[in-house]
């Protein structure tokens, strides 16, 4: 009798914890299993997407003068760094020419004195335009179809922090090869105002031009959206028994956001994971709240 009733105790009290757990621990349990969750509205706007491209900025206009054959250097009537105009005389040559400037600019380089003798083919004097400045930058055969002459593009010359667009003004037909990809050259020709100071031949710049453009359409962060085993995307919802799976349709995406064309609807909430940082953070969070509560 005495062993029954011991039974018997051991019974209610195992009742009466499982009754604790219920109303204390589950709650607990489904806050922590939400807080694993974060979410994404449906909102509406515009998504664009760019290919882009590396190149250079560049002389639009330079020449160079060189011997014709072996001679001596008579004249020289420019050092570096002066300003010249065309047809004004830069130097004079014992084989009776004197060498003139075929364009306004700036003297580049002077590569020899007066009395020095200069073997054939060698170069005597450089001379550059900075006020006509282009830029420069190779497209991939696999790219080359979203590349045409008048598209805009948008430049940036990372070592001035500038941005500027401007149309593309030539698209080379004749292709360069590396390795196994074709690359094909593209200019843009800017108007010098809007151009930076101090914008040098060579500085490196980045080349953005516009892909597709989807205006006034649903979107929500890529985030939210996940794929399964057949590539199918996907969103979680809020369902009857937790979240729920919700397959949807897609466009065009950023990077950053997707078009939605199917499955869900302005202002719906969409749930995803919680990175592990992101979880690391909310821990810390409620961790101070409990803290403060004390």
């Amino acid at each position: 009798m005495k062993k029954k009733r011991k039974w018997l105790k051991w019974v209610i009290l195992l009742a009466a914890l499982a009754v604790l757990a219920v109303v204390f621990l589950l709650p607990t349990l489904r806050t922590a299993s939400e807080s694993l969750y974060k979410s994404e509205t449906v909102t509406r706007g515009s998504i664009s997407t760019y290919y882009s491209f590396s190149g250079s900025v560049k002389l639009a206009r330079s020449e160079s003068h060189s011997a014709l054959g072996a001679c001596e250097v008579r004249e020289v009537y420019v050092h570096e760094g002066d300003q010249v105009k065309k047809d004004d005389r830069l130097m004079r040559l014992s084989d009776g020419r004197t060498l003139k400037a075929g364009m306004d600019g700036e003297v580049t380089d002077v590569a020899f004195e007066k009395d020095d003798n200069v073997a054939s083919g060698q170069t005597l004097v450089e001379i550059a335009d900075f006020d006509s400045m282009r830029i420069e930058f190779d497209v991939d055969e696999f790219d080359v179809d979203a590349v045409s002459v008048g598209a805009d593009a948008r430049v940036t010359i990372d070592a001035l922090d500038c941005e500027f667009t401007s149309p593309i003004t030539r698209v080379s037909k004749i292709a360069s090869t590396v390795g196994d990809i074709a690359y094909y050259s593209a200019r843009v020709e800017p108007d010098m105002d809007a151009l930076p100071d101090g914008i040098l031949p060579g500085m490196r710049v980045d080349v953005k031009v516009m892909g597709a453009c989807a205006d006034d359409v649903l979107m929500i962060k890529m985030d939210a959206l996940s794929f399964d085993e057949y590539n199918k995307p996907y969103v979680l919802v809020d369902g009857a028994e937790g979240k729920e799976r919700r397959y949807v349709e897609t466009g065009i995406n950023d990077g950053v956001y997707v078009q939605i064309t199917g499955g869900l609807g302005e202002g719906e909430t969409a749930y995803y994971m919680a990175k592990l940082t992101e979880l690391e953070e909310m821990m810390k969070m409620r961790s101070s709240m409990v803290s403060g509560a004390k």
